[in-house]
Order: C-alpha cells, then structure tokens, then sequence
C-alpha cells in the first residue's frame, strides 16, 4: 500500500483515514509477524546444531505447560535429594 503525501491527509474524510490506519497497523502486524518468525527460525537452528538442542527444541512446548501449570500455584515444593547416576563405565557418582 502506498501512504498519500502528508498534505493528502487533511483531505480525507475519517472512513478513508481509519482505513489507511487499520492497513497501516496489519503491514506493521505483518511484518512483525516476519521479523518474530526469523528471529524464532534462528533460534531454533542455533539449538538444533547442537546434540543436545534438537531434544531440547522438542521438549520446549511441555516445559512451557509444566513451568506454567507450577506457577498458577502459590506454593511449590521441591525435593532436591540427590539421585545415583551410574556412568558408562558402571561406576557410580
């Protein structure tokens, strides 16, 4: 869409005006929308090149809904007792 010249504005009446608004709205919208996928695009590569990023970009939407089914709570409790991890070798940390 082509905005009119400043001088052009004072001539149209306020249905032509909030129309050139509203469009001008949806292209900013549009290209918002543009720059926000690139941007996530980006990200997503920047994980996925990474050995651990490709679980981690597939995991992201579940620990989205746990931190924000945990935060609808006003206490949450945590238990922080260590757990055995064995290694490959079988040798126990």
């Amino acid at each position: 869409m082509i905005t009119p010249p400043a001088t052009d504005l004072a001539n149209l009446d306020a249905d032509a005006l909030r129309q050139l608004l509203q469009d001008s709205w949806a292209e900013r919208q549009a290209l918002e929308d543009k720059i926000r996928f690139k941007d996530t695009r980006i990200a997503q590569l920047t994980h996925e090149i990474t050995g651990v990023g490709v679980c981690g970009v597939q995991l992201q939407p579940l620990a989205d809904a746990l931190r924000q089914a945990i935060l609808t709570h006003r206490v949450v409790h945590a238990d922080e007792t260590p757990v055995q991890q064995a290694s490959r070798c079988g040798a126990v940390h």
